[in-house]
């Protein structure tokens, strides 16, 4: 759920209060990308009020209507409008330096069943919306994946016994990897001290309260598809009020 990912804040406040929409995002993938682009006719001219705000999914990109665009986009009214496959799309440059072309593949006849044009607001803005669509749909027409990395690891720590203790790490993959917790090599078992907390964008936690000198040791987080990519850390536990 889109509510899962609180850095994301201004996103989840805009999907949240969003007429139509699909309640359920977790078949989605995650989030890539979300802007406000304009909706240009095909034959060039400008129409008046059709901006559209796009969601790029792994493996959905959802466009969204926009009655009102309001500077701070504090009041943004946006309405659910169209869900698509990103393995269904296919993306065309366009001679105007900040617009581009998306439409979906050819249907048995070889006729494309829809198209928008779309206008950023820079070129820049072209380029990073088409490299994130080209990458998207490359990787779901390919089934392409990726393998599990740890971009930030697991780091030691030292606490006082009686608080609560943290830790965490960032790992990356296509499909999103799925971890194991351990402590000295034994799988760790959550419940009403130990819980373990994860987001979209990597991130993998567990969190151990009131603690005592008996959880002093390693603590190890594995990917479960490949238990060789992991990280560890010591935990360190000093006398309450040292």
């Amino acid at each position: 759920m889109l509510s899962d990912v609180p850095y994301k804040a201004n996103m989840t406040r805009v999907w949240g209060g969003m007429s139509g929409r699909p309640s359920d995002t977790s078949a989605f993938g995650q989030l890539i990308k979300e802007g406000i682009l304009h909706l240009v006719a095909e034959e060039g001219e400008r129409c008046k009020s059709r901006h559209r705000r796009l969601f790029l999914f792994q493996n959905y990109l959802i466009v969204a209507k926009i009655h009102k665009v309001a500077r701070t986009k504090q009041n943004d009214e946006s309405l659910f409008d169209q869900m698509h496959e990103t393995k269904g799309i296919m993306l065309e440059d366009d001679c105007d330096v900040r617009s581009f072309i998306i439409r979906s593949s050819s249907d048995r006849l070889g006729v494309a069943l829809w198209s928008m044009r779309l206008e950023c607001r820079s070129s820049a803005g072209k380029k990073s919306w088409r490299r994130e669509i080209g990458r998207i749909i490359m990787e779901a027409k390919n089934g392409c994946k990726q393998g599990p990395l740890f971009t930030i690891k697991l780091c030691d720590v030292t606490i006082n016994e009686g608080d609560t203790m943290h830790l965490f790490c960032y790992v990356t993959g296509i499909p999103p990897p799925e971890v194991a917790w351990m402590k000295d090599d034994v799988a760790v078992v959550t419940g009403t001290r130990m819980t373990s907390s994860s987001r979209d964008d990597g991130y993998r936690g567990i969190h151990l309260s009131n603690v005592t000198k008996e959880d002093a040791g390693k603590y190890t987080c594995c990917v479960i598809s490949d238990a060789s990519v992991m990280t560890s850390a010591y935990v360190t536990i000093r006398d309450g009020g040292s």
